[in-house]
């Protein structure tokens, strides 16, 4: 972390030898993406194409994928999860199936590049806390009557 209080870009962390590291606030993570049967690198992943059938991104999925750009979800995706997408500062387009029932805490936290419009489904029930937090070029959130 900077002197400013900003996460750098650079990797900043030490994995150890099964891949796994801790934030500045203790919360693990993996330096591999798992989503069904397809695995990412965390570090070097730009673009990422869920597969049909997958119903949910869970907690911490993606979280601090600091190069990741373009995210491309199946219509069964029904769930994204806390801090999914945390701090993944060049992710700058995500569709949002009309499935999706539920966003996550923070699940978008710092996505500074995450622009245009994002329009979330009837099917949405809940959004939680901080769920686009600090999404400072967002232009447009539209969030369903119910």
């Amino acid at each position: 972390m900077s002197d400013s209080g900003e996460v750098a870009d650079q990797n900043e962390y030490e994995y150890d030898e099964d891949g796994n590291a801790e934030d500045e606030n203790g919360r693990p993570f993996n330096r591999m993406i798992e989503i069904r049967e397809d695995t990412y690198d965390r570090e070097t992943v730009t673009e990422i194409h869920g597969r049909e059938g997958t119903t949910e991104i869970n907690d911490l999925e993606c979280y601090r994928a600091r190069k990741l750009m373009k995210v491309t979800l199946p219509d069964s995706i029904k769930y994204i999860g806390n801090y999914a997408f945390l701090f993944c500062r060049k992710l700058s387009t995500i569709n949002i199936p009309k499935s999706l029932e539920r966003i996550g805490y923070d699940a978008f936290g710092d996505c500074n590049s995450l622009s245009s419009s994002v329009i979330l489904p009837e099917s949405l029930t809940w959004i939680g806390d901080w769920a686009f937090k600090n999404c400072v070029n967002l232009t447009d959130l539209v969030i369903p009557e119910n």
